[in-house]
């Protein structure tokens, strides 16, 4: 059976115990208080992909109102055409400025790009491929270089709604600068 009155043996004989602090308070107090000071500063600053316009569209919902396009057909002399019906949310966008997020599609080799598409989806790297049809892509022309990469982007500028583009494009983004 083990001796009751032996000393622990982290404290040696004669001297006075230590006194341990488990949990100080004081450390508690400093996260709590930098953890409110954070929330009432991402409060302050809101997402950076919302823009204050009242009539500006959330980011979320941003392609989803792209999407709304329906084609009629007509009889030209060169044969028939079938010409884009936006909806009239994308009629309100025309020559605004607008913010976006998603994939950049390179139409050049450099390293920073000044003329590019943004699609919704991300691409297989296939310029004859796009991923989605021409009502998920946008053509950007941008103020300076934007660095190429495989993850989203977020550009602002003024959007274009194209009514008879030659190419199909439906979207033009100009005087574009990178948001992040």
């Amino acid at each position: 059976m083990p001796d009751s009155s032996a000393q622990p043996p982290s404290q040696e004989a004669g001297k006075p115990a230590r006194r341990v602090w488990k949990r100080p308070w004081f450390p508690a107090a400093i996260t709590f208080k930098v953890f409110v000071a954070y929330l009432i500063l991402m409060a302050y600053l809101g997402p950076q992909h919302v823009t204050r316009d009242p009539d500006a569209i959330h980011p979320d919902a941003f392609w989803q109102t792209l999407m709304q396009v329906e084609y009629e057909e007509i009889d030209t002399p060169e044969g028939k055409q079938w010409l884009p019906q936006f909806a009239q949310d994308i009629q309100k966008l025309d020559q605004k400025t607008v913010r976006v997020s998603g994939y950049m599609i390179p139409l050049g080799y450099e390293e920073e790009q000044t003329h590019f598409l943004v699609s919704a989806w991300p691409g297989d790297g296939c310029y004859f491929h796009l991923p989605g049809g021409p009502n998920s892509v946008i053509e950007v022309k941008a103020q300076r270089g934007v660095a190429f990469t495989y993850d989203t982007i977020e550009v602002e500028g003024k959007l274009e709604v194209l009514r008879e583009d030659p190419y199909g494009l439906l979207y033009r983004m100009v005087d574009a600068q990178p948001v992040r």
